[in-house]
């Protein structure tokens, strides 16, 4: 399973096939809400792709999104270099 926070304020959810595939994907709807998409793979159809906006998620991992997302926009503009403080 990998969770990937995109700059667009959107958290992109890929949970890949093994034997507790459907009790990650009940717990990922269950914690982040309802997904604005969820897909198979492009490449693989075992792979299951969810994307949650952030504005919908449990405040708590609202504040997280918006901080990742947030520090990922100061990094893309050239801020937030090795060596810059935080």
């Amino acid at each position: 399973m990998t969770i990937e926070l995109t700059p667009n304020g959107k958290t992109l959810v890929c949970v890949y096939p093994s034997t507790i595939q459907g009790k990650l994907v009940a717990r990922s709807l269950a914690i982040m809400g309802e997904p604005e998409m969820i897909c198979p793979g492009e490449e693989d159809s075992d792979n299951i792709f969810m994307l949650f906006p952030h504005q919908d998620m449990p405040d708590e991992l609202f504040q997280v999104a918006e901080y990742f997302t947030t520090e990922h926009l100061l990094d893309s503009l050239g801020f937030n270099k090795q060596g810059d403080k935080k």
